[in-house]
């Protein structure tokens, strides 16, 4: 009987913890369970400051880009608006665009400076006589110019009644920054 008491005493044991032994496997799948969800919430949250840390560099390496490309045009700029007028640089600016479109150069006019703020402009009155196409030439050579130019009218006229020749007046302007 002893021994029938020992394994009772088991079996009252067993099935006492038994219960206990399954809630607290249970308890610790619904512990592990909510773990895993928490560190799953967690790696999405780092995914997505990760995201966000990569935009920004991204916008910061843009900025960095857009600011070399800006100080390459304020370069660019300073050298399209002398600080002088640099008239004589103008005018052999203007023979060399005239002449390497085709047309003749007949007179270049300077008209009264007008100050504006910050800067002035210098009215030009341009003459000169080619064929059509070297016009068209001349007109995108004027405006691309390495200094900042501006065409206000043009007039076409034949150069003379026999001639196929046209003549092409100008009004334009050039600039420089004025103190």
């Amino acid at each position: 009987m002893a021994k029938k008491s020992i394994f009772y005493a088991n079996r009252k044991l067993v099935i006492t913890l038994g219960p206990l032994a399954v809630m607290a496997m249970v308890y610790l799948l619904v512990y592990q369970y909510g773990s895993w969800q928490s560190s799953i919430e967690e790696k999405r949250q780092e995914q997505e400051a990760l995201t966000l840390s990569k935009q920004s560099v991204a916008e910061l390496i843009q900025s960095k880009e857009q600011m070399e490309q800006h100080k390459a045009d304020q370069i660019r700029y300073v050298r399209m608006i002398p600080k002088e007028p640099k008239e004589d640089d103008l005018v052999r600016d203007i023979q060399d665009v005239v002449f390497n479109s085709g047309m003749v150069l007949k007179e270049v006019r300077f008209g009264s400076r007008i100050k504006k703020e910050g800067y002035s402009e210098i009215p030009l009155h341009i003459v000169c006589e080619g064929k059509y196409l070297g016009t068209v030439e001349l007109i995108a050579k004027l405006t691309s110019m390495q200094r900042a130019f501006r065409i206000d009218t043009v007039n076409i006229n034949k150069a003379s009644p026999d001639d196929s020749l046209l003549k092409v007046e100008l009004t334009t302007a050039a600039f420089f920054i004025s103190k």
